[in-house]
């Protein structure tokens, strides 16, 4: 993990502002919900169960096929572009069943999460660590 931490403490590439920070504020910046990102993991029935109704009656019949398509799986993978892309074709914006399927195909994350480290891991001890580390090299 610190592979992961002592670079991100001391090269700060998403400009998260730790330089100077005490290592209690430095973990809250690591660990709190502040990233989106999309979802590999949503299960085609949740993403069935969140469209409007009214709204799927009036797909065409070319639309209803790609939504067949791409539900026909047991999960839906919104880390793919082409499937975040179709979903949201089939929908206008501003559209309940649109809405939906943003909400469904995206989660908060801590900065921790998207560079691979757990929040349970992190401490303040670790995080000391990690800027000896990085100050050294």
């Amino acid at each position: 993990m610190y592979s992961h931490l002592v670079p991100e403490l001391a090269g700060d590439p998403e400009v998260m502002g730790y330089a100077g920070k005490t290592p209690a504020h430095i973990l809250s910046l690591l660990i709190v919900l502040t990233r989106k990102r999309a979802r590999s993991d949503v299960s085609a029935v949740d993403v069935l169960e969140a469209l409007d109704d009214g709204e799927v009656a009036v797909l065409t019949p070319k639309q209803e096929g790609w939504l067949n398509r791409l539900t026909a799986r047991e999960i839906v993978d919104f880390t793919r572009p082409k499937n975040r892309q179709r979903l949201r074709t089939l929908f206008p914006a501003g559209s309940v069943s649109r809405q939906a399927i943003i909400a469904l195909a995206s989660e908060m994350v801590s900065r921790a999460e998207e560079i691979g480290i757990s929040p349970a891991w992190l401490t303040e001890h670790r995080i000391e660590v990690a800027l000896a580390r990085g100050s050294s090299e």
